[in-house]
């Protein structure tokens, strides 16, 4: 099975075209998360969870203190943000979508969000709770086929 959130009280039509239709912002990041139970499955999914619970951090820290700069700059290369969003395939392509851009500083790169968009980012963040509610459901099913 792959992932899907459950829909809560949706009456918006169903689409078809992508099985993470409904997270149009965070699809990159779901896709191929529960695709199989290979080892590889599940350390794509493993990953994919790190990657969404990094994520969900950032924007929780940049939508409690928005005006913080350190909250809303991140350095792309090297420590935690590289191994956990940076290498994560959709990580970084959730970033994009909240509004960060790549940009060159003093000769480092960093992943800079210039201008807060409070309800993207909320909407972003459901998103990331969404999927990681699934992940939960499938690994707990996985376990218990086990």
């Amino acid at each position: 099975s792959t992932l899907q959130p459950r829909a809560e009280q949706d009456t918006r039509p169903r689409r078809h075209h992508s099985h993470m239709g409904d997270l149009p912002h965070t699809s990159a990041l779901w896709s191929g998360v529960g695709a199989g139970e290979s080892a590889e499955s599940r350390t794509r999914a493993s990953e994919a969870v790190a990657c969404a619970r990094s994520l969900r951090t950032i924007l929780t820290n940049v939508l409690e203190l928005p005006s913080k700069l350190e909250y809303r700059r991140l350095r792309a290369t090297g420590g935690a943000f590289e191994r956990r969003v940076g290498r994560c395939t959709g990580g970084l392509a959730v970033l994009r979508a909240a509004g960060f851009e790549q940009q060159e500083l003093a000769g480092a790169s960093w992943w800079t969000l210039r201008e807060v968009n409070e309800p993207l980012l909320f909407a972003i963040r459901r998103e990331i709770d969404l999927g990681l509610a699934a992940a939960a459901r499938l690994q707990h099913e996985a376990a218990r086929r086990r």
